[in-house]
């Protein structure tokens, strides 16, 4: 028996196609029919593992910590550069350090030290990245909760990381109810007067924690320490944003209480800008291309719960990637 097989358009694929057909049909002529046949081929498998060992990270990767990859950055980047853009708000990079920097005053003035979490209450403006940075440059560890859950919600899940501090903004803390002498507000600053890092992390040393949706019982913190977001960013510079010859505005499209929003937040280190779209925004493709052209994006990464394109004319593996 004869049988032609039509892989027109397969391209790169025609191969494994091939592979996947012949690897069937020999199942079915198999004396085991009722085996789990295996249908990748030798070339597919080989890929497959590629993929999952990833890029080789360099070993000096390993040893750098977030704190202080954000704090060379911020401090190195054209301090007139916008650093923050959330459709209301625009934060140069100079105010974005002054306004870091008198947070992590903030929080050292109300007795925090190393490793204590500080809480934040994540919409999508400004003042969760100072946030971020504020709180990374004290060497607290920063804990986003998503300001539109329950009040009971959020108590919750303050409470179970045991944070003392929750920044964020006065509706946000003022709807949470959350007790008197444990809001703060983000401060906006225009210019400081140096670091008031007290504590210089290590890569071991903690850096943030995200929770767990709890779609399976409650949601677990999970705690990601320094080192490994520096790696993080290493690996993302060397592949995602590896064709960039000048800073980006990159767009926020993760929401900040989930963890794909680390890897929109840490590309200040790289001194890139953050465009921050509201959340009846991002659910309405649309409503993006005027905030797209007045923003003047030029790269977006996505999730698959996201949206992302660009308007800009370069290539596409430059502007819009996935990032599940």
């Amino acid at each position: 028996m004869l049988l032609t097989v039509n892989a027109h358009g397969a391209g790169e694929y025609a191969p494994w196609l091939r592979d996947v057909l012949l690897l069937a049909l020999a199942a079915l002529a198999s004396d085991a029919p009722d085996e789990q046949p295996d249908l990748l081929g030798a070339d597919e498998l080989a890929l497959l593992a590629a993929l999952g060992q990833g890029p080789a990270i360099e070993e000096a990767a390993t040893r750098q910590t977030l704190q202080a990859l954000l704090d060379d950055g911020i401090s190195r980047t054209d301090p007139r550069r916008p650093a923050i853009l959330d459709g209301e708000t625009t934060l140069t990079f100079g105010e974005l350090d002054a306004s870091a920097e008198e947070t992590a005053r903030l929080l050292l003035s109300r007795g925090m030290g190393p490793g204590d979490r500080v809480g934040v209450l994540a919409g999508r403006t400004w003042r969760t990245v100072v946030a971020f940075a504020g709180i990374l440059r004290a060497g607290l560890v920063y804990v986003p909760v998503d300001p539109e859950q329950p009040a009971e919600r959020i108590r919750a899940l303050i409470t179970r990381v045991n944070a003392a501090t929750v920044l964020g903004s006065e509706q946000d803390l003022s709807r949470s109810m959350l007790p008197e002498n444990v809001r703060c507000e983000v401060p906006r600053l225009s210019a400081g007067s140096g670091f008031a890092r007290s504590h210089r992390a290590k890569p071991a040393d903690p850096a943030y924690v995200i929770f767990t949706s709890g779609s399976t019982g409650a949601p677990r913190p999970v705690l990601v320490s320094q080192g490994a977001v520096a790696a993080l960013h290493s690996a993302l510079a060397a592949t995602v944003y590896a064709e960039a010859v000048a800073p980006l505005t990159v767009a926020v499209n993760s929401p900040a209480a989930f963890d794909a929003s680390i890897k929109q937040l840490i590309q200040l280190a790289s001194g890139h800008t953050l465009c921050l779209m509201s959340e009846r925004t991002r659910q309405d493709p649309p409503r993006c291309r005027p905030i797209i052209v007045s923003s003047g994006w030029t790269f977006s990464t996505a999730h698959r719960h996201s949206y992302g394109c660009s308007s800009t004319p370069a290539p596409r593996s430059r502007c819009c990637r996935a990032c599940c």
